[in-house]
């Protein structure tokens, strides 16, 4: 076999090579664009079901209504002491 010959077989081998890595390449590109939109949709499902500030407010509301009349009871009978949270 001559050189042109070699060249030849090397220019077949080295498209083969580049063509499977290509297709590798956007094999993968393809499952990272499948997996991104996959997550898009997670986020936004999990981004409407936050509760917001004012539905929040209005529902511990009357918890922190409760424990306000509690702590002022509970200091009502006993001496006034050093709470952990007072400075």
């Amino acid at each position: 076999m001559d050189q042109s010959t070699y060249n030849v077989l090397i220019g077949i081998v080295l498209t083969l090579v580049a063509g499977g890595i290509g297709w590798f390449a956007r094999t993968i590109w393809d499952r990272v664009d499948k997996v991104d939109d996959k997550l898009n949709s997670f986020r936004i499902e999990v981004a409407r079901d936050y509760v917001s500030t004012h539905d929040l407010d209005s529902a511990l509301g009357p918890v922190k209504g409760d424990l306000t009349y509690i702590r002022n009871r509970l200091d009502m009978m006993q001496p006034p002491a050093r709470r952990a949270g007072d400075h």
